[in-house]
């Protein structure tokens, strides 16, 4: 398959992925295993200038964020997260967006794991 095709394919796949925690993670896992960079607002379709990626076992102090649900504040404050999965909070002037519960695999591959992240982040990040 030639190389432009191959690109818009991706692009176009990565555009439409965001309304799930599933979604997101095929499109974080595809920008994985093509190695195609893309920026994060491009896997997104809603307005955000922050997202903090939360690993397992990682402490996380949201007392910064407005609006978070109790439901994500319980996850965050218990360190519910699965062991092989990470949380992507999402967040627009300091106030909760949404959340994402997504496998740490494609994170990890992807240099993303904790930390904080802008739109215009170009993932996979390197060194």
């Amino acid at each position: 398959m030639n190389i432009i095709l191959k690109n818009s394919i991706l692009f176009f796949l990565l555009l439409g992925c965001s309304q799930s925690s599933a979604n997101m993670e095929t499109a974080l896992t595809t920008a994985a295993n093509t190695g195609t960079a893309v920026t994060l607002e491009q896997i997104t379709d809603f307005e955000w200038d922050k997202v903090y990626v939360i690993g397992p076992y990682d402490q996380f102090d949201y007392s910064h964020i407005s609006h978070v649900p109790a439901g994500v504040r319980k996850v965050i404050e218990r360190q519910i997260i699965e062991e092989r999965n990470a949380l992507l909070i999402f967040t627009l002037n300091d106030t909760f967006v949404k959340l994402y519960d997504i496998s740490v695999g494609p994170v990890d591959k992807l240099g993303m794991t904790g930390g904080v992240f802008s739109p215009d982040t170009l993932i996979p990040i390197k060194d």
